[in-house]
């Protein structure tokens, strides 16, 4: 199993720099991981990294798309105004131009030598984030997924794997094995799995208040995925509690008027990214037997982000490492 992070510019803090990563290296190799996974959509140029850290890569399709893929322009021009802020937040008006930037993506990817390809299945408006009262279900958003991965697929090489990760929103959410199953079998492409994220995976059950609730929720929605469930093939391994707040804003009513900054900031508080502390995360490792381990945390400074890593590996050591480790900590 290799160890990697998640290399995006999400965070606040602006020491994330492909132009200034004199500190990634060292990271690297104090924390013993093996590379990084980059986000495509906010990474730069790939090229100023040296391409045997860069182990994967995740796609973006943006949070909304359904209509746009569709070619709904009534929903469209309520969403976006007119055409031109369509064509702004898609890169055109057709889905051959869309598709296009979609394979430039991907292009990139394989420029840099990434071995797997992340590509998440969901859609939501920007209102919805805040209602969760969502206008697609999770079979239509993987049936309009899976007639675009097949536009892509040609695009992705048989040794580059496409590894689908889930989210909270409608699309793909692991809670139910017909929707997995649907999404490997209609995908025309030979090395495709899952890549399951845990902390988006503890989004989908408000009423979590601990680690080890989140961790036997987890198990609990992977015995339901039955045989689908060895298609598993990658983690993104984080923490969320964010149920009560999430409860909160539930009831304040709808998103309309928040701008893109609040929306934003509303979903990171959704997807807090905190790291596991309890040994129970280890249950999760040893039910997947994942080939990679993504760290997968949002970076607000490099202090903080690399002791996030660190506290989530101790939670992974064994008790015997554990205490090998500690003596090695106290000889320093």
């Amino acid at each position: 199993m290799r160890q990697l992070i998640s290399l995006s510019n999400w965070g606040s803090n602006q020491e994330f720099s492909y132009a200034q990563l004199d500190w990634l290296e060292p990271l690297l190799m104090r924390r013993q991981l093996a590379g990084i996974e980059i986000y495509l959509d906010s990474c730069g140029n790939p090229k100023l990294l040296p391409s045997q850290w860069i182990q994967g890569a995740h796609f973006s399709m943006g949070d909304s798309w359904l209509a746009f893929w569709r070619q709904d322009l009534q929903i469209l021009l309520a969403q976006f105004g007119s055409k031109a802020g369509i064509k702004t937040y898609y890169g055109g008006l057709t889905r051959d131009e869309w598709l296009e930037g979609c394979r430039q993506q991907i292009t990139t990817a394989r420029a840099a030598g990434a071995r797997y390809l992340v590509f998440p299945i969901s859609e939501v408006k920007p209102w919805e984030i805040y209602t969760w009262q969502f206008g697609a279900t999770d079979d239509e958003v993987v049936t309009a997924a899976i007639e675009i991965i097949n536009e892509l697929a040609p695009h992705i090489p048989d040794n580059m794997a496409l590894l689908f990760v889930n989210q909270w929103w409608p699309g793909l959410r692991l809670l139910d094995k017909k929707i997995a199953a649907k999404l490997i079998r209609g995908v025309k492409h030979p090395n495709v799995g899952f890549m399951l994220d845990t902390g988006h995976l503890m989004n989908t059950n408000q009423n979590l208040k601990t680690e080890v609730e989140g961790v036997d929720y987890i198990l609990a929605v992977l015995n339901k995925l039955g045989s689908y469930r060895r298609y598993i093939r990658g983690l993104h391994l984080s923490c969320s509690l964010s149920g009560e707040y999430v409860q909160r804003q539930q009831q304040q009513g709808d998103g309309y008027s928040h701008g893109t900054l609040e929306r934003l900031a509303h979903r990171l508080r959704i997807d807090e990214q905190r790291s596991f502390r309890v040994p129970a995360v280890k249950r999760i490792i040893y039910a997947v037997k994942p080939e990679v381990l993504v760290h997968h945390f949002r970076m607000e400074s490099v202090s903080d982000w690399e002791r996030k890593i660190r506290r989530q590996q101790e939670a992974l050591l064994s008790p015997a490492d554990r205490r090998r480790q500690g003596v090695s900590i106290k000889n320093k």
